[in-house]
């Protein structure tokens, strides 16, 4: 009833056969019906989607010849102010309402057009396919002999509209009779409104699917297009046990969606192409166009009833592409797709790949040519190349090589321009800075030759400043291979997707224990951004003062506690240089959350800590240490293991702070001046950045000396932006008992083996600085010296020396006691 009134208000608007109605609108349940009701007025749809830029919009509703768009009074703002009428849904309600609810005579005929549907070009402007009623009934002819009742009954529509997959999604279903769930995308699948049986996705969404073990038991069948299909990949959905049908579709846009299909066998050795669909023919040709023998390789074209009728508004590309079909009847036409094929003897074509420069990523039909050319439309850009690397196994990228034309052109800057030419799936995951574009001997560019795309942290990067910024960097660091990740990096810059950024949801979910949906990340694109959205929420790991750092790795976990400030930041360097297959584990302090209590003794902290550690490794040998104060906490949680009955493999005490040997320090007395530097310095800020002498602290109250502290923090982007003062009274008030539990801590003796790592800008004898520890050890014990003063040590650069003494530790057993060597190289005696 709802299409019948919106049929009947456009058929007013003057909208009949082969006019073209653009339809902008969010993926809600509303968009299928706005799809019927332009069909049903005897209108063809043309998809704009919302994110796309203005500019592209701008091409696509004037090749299309758009007359009027379909649209939400939110997305209005998006259509281009050239654009034709309107009809803007929440305004006309009321109209529509009045409208009749029977649909009114399309009269269209089976050469008009049903859809236009844009890929990308490789002129740098989109083309429009323009695809008849007899091309989409074909099709659906063809669907209703393949896919049975059953399957049928609960179908999943995950794909946009602005892809030609979709069209076999909605009216494949709907038109026999059977049921669209509807998600955002593929990904979403395990969190269907209801139970799905049968689904169509790229292979990349149905390998992330399978990597998750999110596919539903409901789902009996799986269709896979859009990219090749791994014959591995085909098996594991077999090897669920719930999957009975796994299907391999190709075809391109021009070719009305699918052209080929292939069950693929359970057990079988290869996934092929297939056989043509019902209505289809293919032709293997060589270079002129004359069939090839079964076995050779050539070019395929396709013909038939879901040939297209071209492109829209390019004349000659479609004279190009759409040539006489000399096998057909007369007038009747093939079109070239330039992919490599061969039949095989059983009747089947198998895939060789491309014979130009159009790639599939994540199942996007990409013209590498288009964003060359976007990108050289930019004064800026002297020559673009962009291809497509498969740098990790699965991981398809794509990467643009640039040679600037004016100097100081940043990487930014250029991936900032794209985005406002390009829909996302086309902007290059990085982009690289050449001074030329390397050649072959011939003159051509070079593409084996293009180097791999690095990536450094530039001035701008920010380190993470609280614990919920931290594990999410780490998160970001694993997804997306790159290190170190700073708070305002971009995820999309660094070469995040959209499949990426669906497991990114989904880690985040398991870590917070809140929701985070896929469609915040676009919104919210660095990891200061996230970490604001979910402070509102609940806290990481809530209640537990356990951080997991780095939580992948084969060898032993290493725990290390913090040192007076109370959080594990500044652990976040070490832990990167320690290696990706050493999990790592912080050890914050009570009080940084709401309701907690700081710890008032040592050994408190330690019992506290050892309860969260055994959570991870219930039984040694353990690996522990700490910075400053946490070597000492350290030091006495390994007591408390060997108390229990149980062993610690090494001790690291990292430049470990003086004990006050049971003096009861009150904790108004910690309130000082000096207090207060030290406080500043655990932040990383030096002391000049509070913007008051020794003498005006002296002078100021403590109220006013914290203000200070704080304003200058937030100045030098050492705390988050959101964090107010009484946040950072509460970060004062655990430094200051940190303290006095530290001075009140007597140390025992231990067992365990230890390395003291101390500061070479100590400035104080080394043997001075281990006798403490060297009396109260019965292990083994080794002394290493490492560059920088106190704090600097734990920080970049001197961190990577850090991580080297810590790691070779951990690799080798400690010297014998006694066997003290000088390493003027190493530092170590």
């Amino acid at each position: 009833r709802r299409s019948a009134r919106l049929a009947n208000a456009l058929r007013r608007r003057g909208v009949g056969p082969d006019a073209r109605v653009g339809v902008c609108l969010p993926r809600t349940q509303e968009l299928p019906v706005v799809l019927l009701a332009v069909l049903r007025a005897g209108g063809a749809y043309v998809p704009l989607d919302p994110a796309y830029p203005p500019e592209r919009l701008g091409w696509m509703v004037e090749d299309a010849g758009v007359r009027l768009v379909v649209t939400g009074s939110a997305l209005t703002g998006r259509i281009p102010e050239d654009a034709p009428e309107l009809l803007v849904l929440e305004v006309e309600a009321e109209a529509l309402a009045r409208e009749p609810e029977q649909a009114p005579e399309s009269g269209v005929l089976a050469e008009n057009l049903s859809h236009v549907i844009f890929t990308s070009g490789s002129t740098g402007r989109p083309k429009g396919v323009m695809v008849r009623h007899s091309s989409v009934v074909a099709l659906l002819h063809w669907l209703r002999e393949a896919v049975s009742d059953e399957e049928r009954s609960s179908v999943l529509f995950s794909t946009s509209i602005n892809f030609d997959v979709s069209v076999a999604e909605v009216f494949g279903t709907l038109c026999w009779g059977g049921k669209l769930v509807m998600v955002e995308n593929a990904l979403e699948l395990p969190h269907a409104p209801e139970p799905v049986v049968h689904a169509s996705m790229v292979p990349t969404a149905a390998a992330e699917l399978l990597r998750m073990g999110a596919i539903p038991a409901t789902v009996r069948t799986l269709n896979l297009g859009g990219e090749a299909l791994p014959d591995d990949l085909a098996q594991a959905l077999y090897g669920l046990g719930t999957v009975e049908k796994v299907g391999n579709l190709y075809g391109p846009t021009e070719d009305t969606t699918y052209s080929t299909y292939s069950l693929v066998e359970k057990g079988g050795a290869q996934v092929l192409v297939g056989h043509p669909v019902a209505g289809t023919r293919v032709y293997v040709l060589d270079a002129r166009l004359r069939p090839v023998p079964v076995g050779v390789i050539g070019e395929l074209y396709l013909a038939g009833e879901g040939l297209s009728r071209g492109y829209a508004g390019q004349p000659d590309l479609t004279a190009e592409r759409f040539l006489p079909d000399p096998f057909g009847a007369p007038g009747s036409r093939m079109y070239r797709v330039m992919d490599r094929v061969r039949w095989r003897a059983e009747g089947e074509l198998e895939y060789f790949g491309r014979t130009d420069f159009q790639v599939k990523v994540r199942g996007f039909r990409i013209e590498l040519g288009e964003i060359e050319c976007a990108l050289e439309r930019d004064p800026r850009v002297r020559r673009a190349v962009a291809v497509v690397r498969e740098d990790a196994p699965g991981d398809r990228r794509i990467v643009a090589y640039v040679v600037p034309a004016v100097r100081d052109v940043s990487v930014a800057e250029l991936r900032a321009e794209l985005m406002g030419r390009l829909p996302e799936y086309l902007v290059p995951a990085a982009v690289v800075l050449l001074d030329e574009i390397p050649l072959t001997g011939s003159g051509k560019t070079d593409r084996r030759a293009l180097p791999a795309p690095g990536w450094a942290p530039g001035e701008t990067y920010l380190p993470p400043r609280d614990e919920l910024e931290l594990s999410l960097a780490r998160l970001w660091e694993e997804l997306l291979d790159v290190r170190p990740v700073g708070v305002r990096d971009d995820f999309f810059a660094l070469g995040g997707h959209s499949l990426l950024a669906v497991r990114l949801a989904a880690r985040v979910e398991q870590l917070a224990g809140t929701p985070f949906p896929v469609a915040e990340l676009f919104g919210r694109p660095t990891v200061e951004r996230m970490a604001e959205a979910l402070r509102g929420g609940k806290a990481l790991r809530a209640g537990s003062t356990l951080v997991p750092v780095r939580s992948e790795g084969a060898a032993r976990p290493l725990f290390f506690v913090h040192a007076a400030g109370g959080n594990v930041l500044g652990y976040a360097e070490l832990s990167r240089h320690l290696g990706a297959d050493q999990p790592f584990y912080g050890l914050r302090s009570r009080g940084l959350e709401d309701g907690e209590v700081p710890h008032s003794r040592v050994e408190e902290m330690a019992a506290d800590y050892l309860a969260e550690i055994r959570s991870v490794q219930a039984v040694g040998p353990y690996r522990l240490g700490g910075w400053s104060m946490g070597g000492v906490v350290a030091w006495e949680m390994a007591r408390q293991v060997e108390a229990a009955g149980d062993v610690v493999e090494l001790l690291v005490l990292v430049d470990p702070s003086p004990t006050g040997e049971g003096e009861e320090i009150p904790l108004a007395d910690a309130m000082d001046p000096e207090l207060l530097a030290s406080f500043a310095l655990h932040l990383g800020l030096p002391l000049e950045r509070i913007a008051l002498s020794a003498g005006e602290l002296m002078r100021s109250d403590p109220g006013e000396r914290l203000r200070r502290a704080w304003e200058a923090a937030l100045a030098a982007d050492a705390l988050p932006p959101e964090l107010d003062l009484a946040r950072f009274e509460r970060l004062w008030t655990v430094f200051r008992s940190n303290v006095a539990a530290l001075r009140r801590y007597r140390p025992g003796s231990s067992a365990a083996d230890v390395l003291v790592i101390r500061a070479e800008d100590r400035g104080t004898p080394i043997e001075e600085e281990a006798s403490p520890w060297r009396i109260l050890t019965r292990g083994r014990m080794a002394i290493a010296v490492s560059p920088g003063n106190h704090f600097t040590m734990v920080r970049e650069p001197h961190v990577r020396k850090l991580a080297a003494r810590i790691s070779s530790a951990l690799s080798e057993p400690l010297l014998h006691d006694g066997d003290y060597r000088a390493n003027e190289q190493e530092g170590t005696i």
